[in-house]
């Protein structure tokens, strides 16, 4: 049984120890009972010091009162707080921003005995916003300062594309952390406290002890894949950021007719549009159908295409939900025409184009969507014609679909 109870105090200190978030349990005073590992860092404390202490044994009293007047609104009414964001500023002067959820814990008769709270840092999440903020604002000032508002629109416009895919996934974050599962760690640890002078005849025992391993490894296998799928979402942030930081790139050539040829694999490079609307395809339902044929590394304008690729990738979406298509889905086809050329095509099953309509969906200022401004496309069509290339468009008529073709000459070598 001391081997047993040994590895239930393991399993639920593990929890604390090794968790990169802020988590404390506080008494109906708003003192410490408990605390992760990362926690007691923070405040430059070994875990045994941290009980009986409060926020103002570490930090300035105007900076503590609101959050000790936080905590006891929530005593006294049992609401939660969740998912806030707050920003910090550490003793070296640095800049750091956590999203905090805060709740009550009770005992086993339902009174509200203290507050449990977790900080999530989302520093990283918060510096990208910024990054951002500051590449518009910058990108917008010099387009004026250069009387270039053509190519501000250009880039705002395809930037536009993929920002929509960014608030997205942050949004998916967001939600995440918010619904984490850690609030119910306070009643299991309050339990075991109250069972604490017969721990062993309580694990052994009594139904609910003997549940407490099985629901400490479904909490831990919970944590463990909470944590690997922000992991990827924040990857997939990241590589959102880095295309729109290519696209800036990429209009300061925009003048030029010949870009900046790459190695690239076309399946890859298609694949890396898709992935920019993953999550956004995802949550609306849209069903994706990849028709690659195998070909081999080619040379291209990686930033041109991926360009393209967005921009369609956004309107077949848009398509399926202007007929609220029921079954929407997006066909994506790769495939070599002749010795040197390749085709993309972009399909869909949404709302169609009328024949009257298909001659005038490439020129400038046409649109047929709400809210649309008619430049995506006539930019898609010059930018294929700058690298020798077209981009067409076929549909039956309205409410058909419609599918684009995007041709290109490619080259297995740089010439």
């Amino acid at each position: 049984m001391k081997e047993q109870n040994a590895s239930d105090s393991e399993m639920l200190q593990m929890l604390l120890d090794d968790s990169p978030d802020l988590i404390y349990f506080k008494d109906r005073n708003s003192r410490f009972i408990r605390g992760s590992q990362a926690l007691c860092e923070h405040l430059n404390l070994a875990p045994a010091e941290l009980p009986g202490k409060s926020d103002f044994d570490f930090f300035a009293p105007e900076r503590v009162q609101p959050h000790f007047e936080e905590e006891q609104e929530i005593i006294r009414t049992g609401r939660p707080l969740i998912g806030r964001v707050e920003e910090n500023i550490s003793q070296d002067g640095k800049r750091w921003w956590v999203l905090t959820s805060k709740a009550a814990f009770y005992d086993q008769s339902g009174n509200i005995v203290g507050t449990f709270g977790i900080s999530k840092n989302i520093t990283d999440l918060k510096a990208a916003e910024m990054k951002l903020a500051l590449a518009h604002k910058e990108l917008v000032a010099a387009s004026r300062a250069a009387g270039m508002a053509e190519v501000a629109i250009s880039v705002l416009h395809n930037v536009g594309n993929v920002l929509n895919s960014v608030n997205v996934s942050a949004g998916l974050i967001r939600d995440s952390l918010q619904k984490s599962r850690l609030t119910n760690l306070a009643r299991l640890v309050e339990l075991l406290r109250k069972n604490e002078p017969n721990l062993a005849n309580f694990l052994s025992q009594d139904e609910r002890g003997r549940q407490i391993i099985p629901y400490l490894e479904q909490f831990i296998a919970h944590l463990q894949s909470e944590q690997t799928a922000l992991g990827r979402e924040l990857e997939s942030l990241v590589g959102r950021i880095e295309h729109i930081i290519e696209i800036v790139a990429a209009q300061q050539d925009y003048a030029s007719a010949a870009g900046v040829l790459e190695r690239i694999v076309p399946a890859e490079l298609v694949g890396n549009a898709l992935e920019i609307h993953r999550v956004d395809y995802q949550r609306l339902g849209v069903v994706v159908v990849r028709e690659f044929d195998p070909l081999p590394e080619v040379f291209l304008d990686r930033h041109k295409v991926l360009q393209i690729l967005v921009n369609l990738l956004h309107n077949a979406k848009s398509a399926c939900l202007a007929v609220n298509q029921p079954h929407p889905q997006v066909t994506v086809r790769l495939k070599s025409v002749g010795a040197n050329r390749i085709q993309i095509q972009v399909a869909d099953n949404g709302i169609g184009i009328p024949p009257e309509n298909l001659r005038r969906v490439f020129a400038q200022d046409f649109t047929s969507r709400k809210g649309g401004h008619g430049l995506g496309l006539h930019r898609d069509v010059l930018a294929a014609r700058e690298m020798s290339g077209d981009l067409t468009v076929q549909s039956a008529g309205e409410g058909r679909g419609a599918t684009f073709t995007l041709e290109l000459p490619v080259s297995k070598k740089m010439t």
